[in-house]
């Protein structure tokens, strides 16, 4: 397994451009920190039905990941499976 994967920092479900050097990354697949790729790739999962379903704006969506994706998991997923409000989705 490699230690690091190219990944896209605005995922292209969100509209990233796929091939623009900016938008892309070596992210680590099991940094020191704990917050893993696959971690990441849940919220990228999230998100995009969260925007479809009209809960987050686009542009919110895409700023999670410009800033920082660890605060937008804990935000949508952590707290969401704790929160009544989100109970059965």
């Amino acid at each position: 397994m490699r230690d690091v994967e190219e990944d896209h920092l605005i995922p292209l479900s969100l509209g990233g451009a796929p091939r623009d050097p900016r938008n892309l990354w070596a992210e680590p697949r099991y940094p020191p920190d704990g917050w893993t790729a696959d971690m990441k790739d849940d919220l990228e999962a999230v998100l995009p039905r969260l925007v479809c379903m009209g809960r987050v704006s686009l542009a919110e969506a895409r700023r999670v990941f410009a800033t920082d994706w660890r605060e937008g998991y804990q935000h949508y997923i952590v707290e969401s499976e704790t929160s009544p409000e989100t109970a059965g989705e």
